[in-house]
């Protein structure tokens, strides 16, 4: 299976240390500054539409061991983590997730442009998890949590 990881600069090292010892088809790609508002969001639409089942692992939250094969071996659609500390324990994040191809097939079309509700939230790094999980829901999808939670390792100050 292949895992995606998502990053600004720079990638921790921590996650880079905790993937490569996997036996994962892990493929990196640069969605921060100077790839522009869009990056991430046009990357997932990219996989998205290739249709192969895939996990993001974001560049600062690390999956304990096992985690990922968890994921891999999970029949639902749509499942992922939570990340501690303290935040996002109970919301579908993009932290740690696995989208099987069912998934992909029924809600490819909620990352494009045209269907983004930029009314509601732009189309930024921001507000993809939320993208994804209204579109899913409003399908018929409901995201499957698995515990324990992964590590959020922020390595900086969190303005938010």
């Amino acid at each position: 299976m292949k895992v995606l990881v998502p990053y600004v600069w720079p990638l921790h090292p921590l996650v880079v240390r905790v993937l490569r010892g996997a036996a994962w088809e892990v493929a990196t790609a640069l969605v921060g500054p100077p790839m522009g508002d869009a990056a991430y969001p046009d990357l997932l639409l990219r996989h998205f539409r290739e249709g192969a089942a895939f996990c993001v692992v974001e560049h600062d939250v690390l999956p304990w061991p096992g985690a990922l094969a968890e994921l891999a071996a999970c029949p639902e659609p749509w499942c992922g983590y939570a990340y501690s500390p303290g935040r996002h324990l109970r919301v579908p994040t993009l932290g740690c997730v696995r989208f099987r191809a069912e998934f992909l097939a029924a809600v490819a079309d909620a990352l494009t442009v045209d269907a983004w509700r930029v009314d509601l939230f732009p189309r930024t790094w921001q507000y993809v998890d939320q993208q994804i999980a209204v579109t899913a829901r409003r399908r018929g999808f409901e995201w499957h949590q698995h515990f324990p939670a992964v590590t959020h390792a922020h390595w900086f100050a969190d303005p938010w």
